[in-house]
């Protein structure tokens, strides 16, 4: 300890406090070399005096990375079954900590780390397992794996996008008022399915039992005709247009009938010429083009009045 007070060796000198300090030093700049155990002894007439303290110099870790079986660009899986989302750290000293967000929500419950020592110095490689299933309203959000260290000034993440794989997701029965007769009237429908319907169209009959008439999206029979938009991954607008409504178009019921390779689903429409119920377990919705107004019984309501929209 002299020594290095007299600065006999570099790199090493004499702190600026001793006082019940009396066997420390300052290490200039340290290197990896200087991680470990270190010992100070204290020589005592008969005996000697040991303390030791354990350093721990710190190595930035590797980029963190997923490990995922999928397409380039993107996660597949199913909403039916649970998936696993490996996210490694080769090494890092001390070990890293992992988080796990699923777009801005954080769902780190659902996995489980386990740190592995790569040598006799105190590397560790993290490898955390994200186990969890996945709902169709988190289709195309960011999965997101995050590292925090001593050594880095902000979190480095690993990321992909999330694709949900389910058949078209079920809703109440639809029913769309105010449609005023004789007017061209549009039915745009949204529903959500993953991956694009392998068949969309749209049924008339008598009652939800007896569908004769379809009309294929896209497609056109006399005054009927459809399309399809898509709005978003796995989110589309199914359209029915009719040429001057009448009252037995009101009278008719309408299924829409969606499926891909996971199922089909099968929607009801009514049409009304009818005001629209100002029911609380009801949603009134206005179109942009036009006075008539959807009603889903499963929704909650929104006035038509501008003032209380």
């Amino acid at each position: 300890v002299l020594d290095i007070y007299e600065n006999v060796y570099a790199g090493f000198r004499k702190p600026e406090v001793t006082e019940g300090n009396e066997c420390g030093i300052v290490i200039d700049s340290v290197s990896t070399e200087q991680h470990g155990l270190w010992t100070c002894k204290v020589f005592v007439r008969g005996r000697s005096l040991v303390g030791t303290k354990n350093v721990i110099v710190t190595i930035k870790p590797t980029t963190p990375r997923l490990e995922v079986d999928s397409s380039p660009g993107y996660l597949e899986v199913s909403s039916d079954e649970e998936s696993d989302v490996r996210c490694s750290v080769a090494a890092a000293r001390p070990a890293v900590g992992i988080r796990w967000y699923l777009g801005e929500r954080d769902i780190t419950v659902f996995a489980k780390t386990e740190e592995t020592p790569t040598d006799a110095g105190g590397i560790y490689k993290s490898v955390s397992t994200l186990r969890r299933s996945f709902e169709p309203t988190e289709n195309g959000l960011l999965l997101i794996c995050s590292i925090s260290h001593q050594t880095l000034p902000a979190a480095e993440n690993a990321s992909i996008p999330i694709r949900v794989i389910f058949k078209p997701v079920e809703k109440s029965l639809t029913t769309y008022y105010q449609i005023v007769p004789g007017s061209d009237y549009e039915v745009r429908f949204n529903f959500s399915a993953y991956p694009t319907p392998t068949k969309v169209e749209w049924r008339y009959g008598e009652s939800f039992q007896n569908t004769p008439i379809s009309i294929p999206v896209p497609g056109s029979s006399e005054r009927y005709s459809t399309n399809l938009e898509t709005l978003d991954i796995g989110l589309h607008t199914a359209i029915l247009s009719i040429a001057e409504f009448t009252e037995a178009d009101a009278n008719q019921r309408y299924l829409l009938v969606v499926a891909n390779h996971l199922g089909e689903t099968q929607y009801e429409v009514r049409l009304s010429m009818d005001e629209a119920p100002l029911d609380g377990d009801s949603e009134t919705r206005d179109h942009d083009n036009n006075p008539s107004t959807e009603l889903s019984v499963s929704e909650g309501i929104v006035n038509r009045d501008e003032k209380e929209s």
